[in-house]
């Protein structure tokens, strides 16, 4: 965002430093450390408002860049996270809301006096998250939407409910009031709705993106209004005649998913055009192109016996299931409101699970007879099956308990509810009898399945643990974090192993290699990082990603390691020269009786593994 006079331009992203640059050199002036998305200037410049860890809004002098003031705007949650800020017109006003383990909270938008420093009313309507905001004008009205599809006008003086709009399928992601404050505009499924003000009543849809639109402004006459939208296109629309006016396309910059068939021969991976592209894994020749999704894939998987393929898109509700053979579509399952972002099948290809924490639904489809087996509610955003099959789990990130499913007949069996903060993500051990949770609050925690009771926390995490994930073994357990670091521990003695420190930002996913001896860490640093499971070493830094990498997985035989990234890429490294990094070493041990030098690391030892010492 830039500054009132555009002088200086704030970026922030999901670690806790937001940086100020100068508009005209291009080059950093500040950063505030202890600082996170989002970040925004007051109205007049002098002030900037952040977000801060423990659901605090930071309030910092953009002169001096010194924090002048915080905002408790969830003091009892340790977890919570202000996710939008925005200012009153005249910057007297701040609107809060933001991540919490309350859906109350979630669902409110707290209002702040930003001269006085105190809360001045909680409004409180939605059902779902709140993801947009925006106020008139004169600052009377602010608009919310949010994920239960709908948009609220509230009475800013007198903290009242004055409308509710609805018409929209899915999240309302986007709020812009024109310049005189009559008309609002909404937007999220593929279009832009425009409301009356006054006469509390819809105007008109503008429908031609292909994408959910996600951002929205009006020129300042108010006769142009602009849409932005995950179909990577802007659109300018003649407000008087109610159709585009210019159409600007963009590149996409979202991470391609990717996934190995079982036999390893044949890796899938989604571009933003909705297409699933079949490669041969050894010599990346193209052998088939899946077509049918009008928008980006964010999904891709392989049935276990790999004669299915099935992917979702950010774009449209629907999921979508082919012959992995004959590359022919077979089915198209449509049930959800909104996006699907997880698809998963059972061990025994039987059932496709489909998960959107957008509508906060999971869904079980017979994958042979193409119909929906059954439906659960409740805050879903992620969702796995037991290594049996037999018991299915949900969760998410709206929700801060776990649900254990029998998987054949639906049943609920179980709620885990001891949690306390919300479940990032689960893993079980490979014989099923222990489940592994991360929170937000940083802590792992360990599930006996049958009992129904938790065993064991694991506390070192400083910070939100995204991952988590057993060894082949069952035998340890590997976490990672917003803190920078992956972390290694024993599951029986539940003592940790180890911190493998060396990402500068959030290490989003750690995943073990088939062989259960190397360790793949990728993170915000657009860097991947191998790590020796026995020694703890480092073997390998893997670079040439231009965006934050999100996830990695490793092909079936362990030889090659596939990665994605914001950049809109999918790379595959070879492994196997880092597989024999320990036999060299412990050759050049026995042999020389001493290290190698650091000319001979250089000469012996693939690029991109720093040099220690390997000797006793």
């Amino acid at each position: 965002m830039f500054s009132p006079d555009g002088r200086t331009l704030v970026t922030s992203h999901n670690g806790w430093k937001v940086r100020l640059w100068d508009a005209h050199t291009r080059k950093q002036t500040a950063v505030l450390t202890g600082a996170g998305s989002p970040a925004l200037f007051s109205p007049e410049g002098g002030t900037i408002a952040t977000g801060g860890q423990k659901g605090k809004v930071l309030l910092w002098d953009a002169r001096t860049h010194q924090k002048i003031d915080e905002l408790q705007a969830h003091p009892d949650d340790d977890a919570a996270r202000p996710s939008l800020l925005e200012f009153s017109p005249d910057g007297s006003t701040l609107a809060v809301t933001g991540y919490s383990t309350s859906d109350s909270n979630k669902s409110a938008v707290q209002l702040w006096d930003v001269r006085e420093k105190r809360r001045t009313a909680t409004l409180k309507g939605h059902t779902g998250w709140v993801q947009s905001l925006a106020f008139s004008p004169d600052g009377g009205t602010l608009a919310t939407g949010a994920s239960d599809a709908t948009t609220r006008l509230w009475d800013v003086r007198r903290h009242r409910s004055l409308a509710t709009f609805t018409g929209h399928s899915g999240t309302v992601s986007a709020l812009a009031f024109s310049p005189d404050g009559r008309t609002l505009a909404s937007g999220q499924d593929r279009s832009v709705w425009l409301w009356d003000v006054q006469e509390r009543t819809a105007v008109t849809a503008l429908s031609s993106h292909t994408g959910y639109v996600d951002a929205l402004a009006f020129s300042s006459d108010g006769a142009t209004l602009a849409s932005g939208s995950g179909d990577a296109t802007v659109r300018l629309w003649d407000m008087r005649a109610g159709r585009p006016r210019a159409t600007f396309a963009g590149p996409r910059g979202s991470a391609s998913p990717a996934a190995y068939s079982p036999n390893g021969k044949v890796v899938a991976t989604g571009d933003g055009n909705g297409t699933v592209r079949l490669r041969d894994a050894r010599t990346q020749r193209t052998l088939g192109r899946l077509t049918g999704h009008t928008g980006e894939v964010n999904t891709v998987r392989f049935s276990p016996d790999g004669r299915f393929i099935a992917a979702s898109s950010n774009d449209d509700p629907a999921v979508l299931l082919w012959d992995a053979r004959a590359h022919r579509r077979l089915a198209s399952f449509d049930g959800h409101r909104s996006p699907v972002q997880s698809v998963r099948f059972s061990p025994d290809g039987q059932t496709l699970a489909t998960s959107s924490y957008i509508d906060g639904t999971t869904r079980l489809w017979s994958v042979r007879a193409h119909r929906q087996l059954a439906s659960f509610a409740g805050g879903v955003g992620w969702m796995t099956f037991s290594p049996d099959g037999r018991i299915f789990v949900t969760g998410g990130f709206q929700s801060s308990s776990v649900q254990l499913w029998d998987a054949r007949t639906h049943r609920r069996l179980g709620i885990l509810d001891a949690v306390t903060k919300m479940v990032s993500s689960v893993a079980f051990s490979p014989d099923g009898s222990t489940l592994a949770t991360t929170g937000w609050d940083g802590k792992l925690r360990l599930w006996d399945v049958q009992r129904r009771r938790l065993t064991a926390t694991l506390a070192g995490h400083t910070d939100s643990a995204q991952s988590v994930t057993f060894t082949p073994d069952g035998k340890t357990l590997a976490s990672s974090g917003r803190d920078a670091a992956a972390r290694l521990w024993d599951v029986r003695t539940h003592r940790r192993l180890a911190t493998l420190s060396g990402h500068t930002g959030i290490v989003w996913s750690a995943v073990v290699s088939p062989d259960g001896k190397t360790l793949a860490t990728t993170g915000d640093d657009r860097t991947v990082r191998l790590w020796d499971l026995q020694t703890h070493q480092q073997l390998a830094l893997l670079t040439g990603h231009t965006g934050v990498l999100r996830s990695a997985l490793f092909a079936p035989d362990g030889n090659t390691l596939t990665t994605s990234s914001d950049d809109g890429t999918v790379r595959l490294w070879d492994t196997d020269a880092f597989n024999d990094l320990a036999t060299l070493t412990d050759k050049a041990c026995t042999i020389a009786g001493r290290s190698l030098t650091e000319r001979e690391w250089r000469r012996y030892v693939p690029d991109g593994v720093p040099y220690h010492r390997i000797c006793p």
